[in-house]
């Protein structure tokens, strides 16, 4: 009898250790195939710096360009603002020359009319 028991447990220890052997090459299996996954990730993590890095070199590029159109802008209007009152000073250098001119029409117009009436009248004198 204590034959047929070193022979179960030695049989229960084999089972034992083959399920354990199969539980364990189950589990390097699985860690095996995660750690696959992982070094695919790792192996995607250059690529995607690169494109964050290519990424933020072009959002300081269109900043940079930004400010530019900004500058160029202020400029602009600045010079708007320049052209605005060249033209209101043409303006009222225009209005002013209108207003001289016919003030000067009006003069030429009485003159005319000065002399006309004097010059008629100078005529009649000499003819009497």
């Amino acid at each position: 009898m204590e034959n047929d028991f070193d022979e179960l447990t030695e049989v229960g220890f084999r089972k034992s250790v083959i399920t354990n052997f199969s539980e364990l090459k189950e589990d390097v299996r699985t860690h095996r195939k995660e750690a696959k996954n992982l070094e695919k990730r790792l192996d995607e993590w250059p690529t995607r710096m690169n494109s964050v890095e290519k990424t933020l070199n072009d959002l300081m590029e269109l900043k940079t360009m930004a400010r530019e159109l900004r500058d160029a802008c202020t400029s602009f209007s600045s010079q708007f603002d320049q052209v605005q009152e060249t033209v209101s000073v043409i303006q009222d250098q225009i209005s002013e020359t209108k207003r001289e001119e016919k003030f000067r029409e009006k003069r030429v117009k009485r003159n005319e009319q000065a002399s006309n009436k004097y010059g008629t009248m100078w005529k009649d004198q000499i003819y009497v």
